[in-house]
């Protein structure tokens, strides 16, 4: 199991990944990062730990995973209506 004796500045994630291959890397050290992954292994035998030492861990998965999206943008009304079915699903 990694050793978390970085900083936080150091505990960073690279994400490698070619047009020729459909597999991509994953290198962390951030230990949010390493649970969640570490979960997914568990349940789905397409992710794979390849390396591991005391920083952190190298996952292997399919690239077609690796998304980059924008946040989601609510106008002010539907940040209202999502905010009072909210108050209205959670008091009774």
């Amino acid at each position: 199991m990694p050793s978390y004796d970085l900083t936080k500045y150091e505990q960073e994630t690279l994400i490698r990944y070619n047009q020729e291959e459909d597999a991509a890397i994953i290198d962390t050290c951030d230990k949010k990062l390493i649970r969640k992954l570490d979960k997914l292994c568990e349940k789905i035998s397409t992710i794979t730990v390849e390396n591991q030492n005391q920083y952190g861990k190298t996952y292997k998965l399919p690239k077609k995973w690796i998304k980059i999206s924008t946040p989601r943008q609510l106008s002010e009304k539907t940040r209202k209506e999502l905010a009072q079915r909210a108050k209205s699903n959670f008091v009774k």
